[in-house]
């Protein structure tokens, strides 16, 4: 499963980083990252969600992404297989 690092990023020993997550450049995770999570910063703070492309997601009222692939449930982000 693809996991994308940017350089120099820091990630705390202990913790777990989910499926197709992003973590950017720079950023120090000091704490579990979920599935399909864009993480940035010191501390790494989530700021979004990102597709198995690395694109951003953008979700509509109903939990469905606006490219109709991803659903969105509370914290747990699904690929919806067509």
């Amino acid at each position: 499963v693809y996991k994308r690092q940017g350089a120099n990023c820091t990630i705390v020993c202990g913790n777990t980083i989910g499926r197709y997550a992003l973590i950017g450049a720079g950023a120090v995770v000091t704490r579990d990252v979920l599935d399909y999570a864009l993480v940035l910063g010191n501390p790494g703070r989530q700021v979004g969600w990102v597709s198995k492309k690395g694109e951003r997601l953008s979700f509509k009222s109903n939990g469905e992404s606006l490219c109709g692939n991803y659903s969105l449930s509370g914290d747990t982000v699904s690929f919806i297989e067509r």
